[in-house]
């Protein structure tokens, strides 16, 4: 069995990380050094245990000295960045989904322009499985979305 945990490790000392390259401490494990396991190695055996090793997948995301105005800090600006993501993919979202209707409406068009028959777009929208995921996940009250249009 392999081992799929990467060879990246914190130090930790008075419960604060090290930064990178050792240069001060910081309580927020994102701000904290990496250390390969031989970079680690003359701590893992200090006899104090002044030093902590530990292994970046097993830290937590903030060290138990973190200052909690620095923790609320760090969580406000994370929260932040996170909601303006949300919105950037809610907007690509809805182009992709505009797209997909007008190609949907490009190919009625021109089965239609060769004599052939076709359900209206609104139907082959209703009923595309990908479309109702995508509406799904945009957020509720924007009305349905035809032909690339918002139609409440």
């Amino acid at each position: 069995m392999s081992d799929d945990r990467s060879d990246r490790y914190l130090l930790m000392k008075r419960d604060l990380y090290w930064r990178p390259n050792g240069a001060g401490y910081t309580g927020i494990k994102e701000h904290a050094g990496r250390y390969t396991k031989a970079e680690c190695s003359p701590y893992d055996t200090e006899p104090d245990h002044l030093v902590t090793v530990i292994h970046e997948d097993d830290a937590p995301d903030y060290s138990p000295a973190c200052f909690e105005d620095l923790k609320l800090a760090h969580i406000t600006a994370e929260r932040d960045s996170l909601s303006s993501r949300v919105r950037e993919l809610e907007e690509a979202l809805r182009d992709l989904y505009r797209g997909y209707v007008n190609t949907m409406e490009a190919g009625r068009d021109r089965i239609i322009s060769l004599g052939g028959t076709c359900d209206p777009v609104d139907r082959m929208e209703e009923g595309d499985p990908v479309l109702i995921r995508a509406r799904s996940l945009l957020p509720k009250g924007e009305g349905k979305m035809l032909g690339g249009e918002v139609k409440s």
